[in-house]
């Protein structure tokens, strides 16, 4: 307050680098002592126009003198001085009475009304740019839509922000007086957005079809539940429980023997089947096979409990014989086993030996990767050919890919109503990024709530193609954690009208 300088009706204090703040109310919350300078410039602010709120006490002392009676004389002449500007509020006062209060002292820039009372879900933060005036919102609630009425102090021609394209949508149905402007929208659970108010409005954007129009949702229309689904890399599989054994004499002609075991099990033969190894070939010695080799052995044990005796089906594991997995990373390696699986519990083998040099060890785990999904047994996993369907009652971690870190590509055909002004796609939940396409154009991104995206413009008579890509975390592949992934829960269409 010392430092505060009258402007007009207002007190500004000097604010870097945007210039002075500048204020019309003054709140003095409890104050008992204040300094004789800051009373002087409270009743010059007053005089000019400003206004002043007491709360709880009135102040009964000075810095200078400590308590006197002239204080409190003082005091009353600044209770007389302006009635209008100048209030006194007691202990006691409950929310409504403090904010009627308020609002006659120093009216918001915005006030939001639903059903003739203050809407309390919904904040607002005004800023200024340029000639533009911009008021941020946002619905708290995440369970509730809120229709409002918003009255805005000032004129001007208001719209709404679109985030997406730049462009400032001009919202119809507008009430206009002398001090503001009305007009009626509606705010989704924890929908945020941005009202512009300009003053001219010649880049407020009125082309039909554009327009923020203040229209009620009519009905809800929820998308089917099973959805075509197919993932954008292969499926995996961490192969973590093996056997370990070391066997073989140390002679010059045989060397040292590791080997490692592990089983699968399989119900229906996918078409794609890789085993992908890392650090395989970060040992240097292992580009001469003169002095170490590995070799890979499946043997199939059983088939639908029959156990059979079948002749091992091994390849030698060289550089030659592994291809690069770039989609993973330049130091994965993968070999093609598909030939060599049948139905059936099957036993993979891997032996590494070492010629005056100690054999490779498997220092990373072994993945198998294809176009499968999996099912949980008293035995483990057992591996089934993809049907492409999914369920979006849970994550697709519950329906086959536990361990599929990547993108998910879910498809549906749905059809619009016969009439409507405005679609809106609204999802329950998406874990954690998607994509969307409609008729295969792009529509937008969704990566945080609210889970919803206007397709009005994209969607044409009768049936539509949608097509939404999600992207989860690297926890399912590199952590082995089977975190929530991909559409969880209704996928609404919200019809307005």
């Amino acid at each position: 307050m010392q430092e505060a300088v009258l402007q007009g009706s207002k007190l500004a204090i000097k604010h870097k680098p945007k210039g002075p703040l500048l204020y019309d109310l003054v709140i003095l919350p409890g104050v008992t002592t204040l300094n004789q300078k800051t009373i002087k410039k409270l009743f010059k602010f007053v005089q000019s126009g400003g206004k002043l709120l007491f709360t709880y006490s009135l102040p009964t002392e000075t810095v200078e003198k400590g308590d006197v009676n002239e204080i409190r004389s003082e005091m009353k002449k600044l209770l007389k001085l302006k009635n209008d500007r100048v209030e006194f509020i007691h202990t006691g006062l409950n929310k409504e009475e403090l904010r009627k209060v308020l609002q006659r002292l120093s009216p918001p820039a915005v006030q939001l009304f639903s059903e003739g009372k203050h809407q309390e879900d919904i904040l607002f933060a005004p800023f200024r740019l340029g000639d533009h005036d911009l008021y941020l919102m946002l619905n708290t609630s995440d369970t509730k839509s809120s229709p409002v009425e918003m009255q805005i102090t000032g004129q001007g021609v208001p719209g709404q922000l679109d985030l997406t394209t730049g462009e400032i949508k001009k919202i119809t149905n507008v009430n206009v007086d002398k001090h503001s402007i009305r007009f009626n929208m509606e705010f989704l659970p924890t929908e945020s957005m941005v009202i512009v108010v300009e003053k001219d409005g010649k880049n407020i954007v009125s082309k039909s079809g554009t327009s923020a129009t203040a229209i009620k949702k009519d009905y809800r229309m929820i998308l089917k539940e099973t959805w075509k689904f197919y993932t954008q890399e292969l499926n995996v599989l961490p192969l973590t429980n093996w056997t370990y054994r070391i066997g073989g004499p140390r002679d010059s002609k045989i060397g040292a023997i590791h080997e490692y075991e592990t089983t699968i099990e399989i119900n229906d033969i996918p078409q794609i089947v890789k085993l992908i190894f890392d650090g395989f070939f970060n040992d240097r010695v292992f580009n001469d096979s003169q002095y170490k080799e590995a070799k890979l052995i499946i043997e199939k044990l059983e088939k639908f409990g029959v156990t059979e005796t079948l002749e091992p089906v091994s390849v030698n594991l060289t550089r030659k014989y592994f291809k690069r997995m770039d989609s993973l990373d330049p130091e994965i390696y993968e070999v093609d086993i598909s030939s060599m699986l049948g139905k059936g519990l099957h036993k993979i083998i891997i032996k590494t030996k070492g010629v005056n040099y100690d054999p490779i060890n498997l220092s990373e785990p072994v993945y198998l990767v294809g176009n499968f999904v999996l099912s949980k047994t008293p035995r483990g996993w057992l591996i089934h050919r993809e049907t492409n369907e999914i369920k979006i009652n849970e994550s697709w971690s519950a329906h086959g890919y536990p361990y599929y870190s990547g993108v998910g590509i879910y498809e549906q055909v749905f059809e619009v109503p016969h009439k409507y002004r405005k679609l809106l796609l609204v999802f329950n939940r998406i874990d954690y990024a998607a994509e969307l396409f409609v008729n295969d154009q792009f529509c937008g991104k969704l990566c945080w709530e609210p889970l919803q995206l206007d397709i009005t413009e994209l969607v044409k008579p009768g049936n539509n193609h949608l097509r939404v890509k999600v992207s989860n975390t690297l926890n399912n592949f590199f952590v082995m954690q089977q975190t929530s992934s991909g559409i969880i829960g209704d996928v609404m269409l919200d019809v307005y009208n």
